[in-house]
């Protein structure tokens, strides 16, 4: 099944900002599930759902190691 959205309306439904969401499909591993040209849009599946939730993951540990560092 293919819901392609667009970036807003992406963002929403994750409740993640949409700053965060175009840097991200900028990646290599989301090639397959983005349509650059205007306006960009997403195939808003599972597969890009557990792909993002990875980056998020991701991005909290890095956040989280610089803080303990202070």
């Amino acid at each position: 099944m293919n819901n392609w959205l667009k970036v807003n309306d992406v963002s929403k439904a994750l409740n993640i900002s949409s700053s965060f969401i175009r840097i991200t499909i900028c990646r290599e591993e989301f090639k397959d599930l983005v349509a650059l040209e205007k306006p960009i849009l997403i195939n808003y599946n599972e597969e890009f759902i557990n792909k993002i939730q990875k980056y998020i993951t991701k991005g909290c540990i890095k956040r989280n190691d610089r803080k303990k560092k202070k």
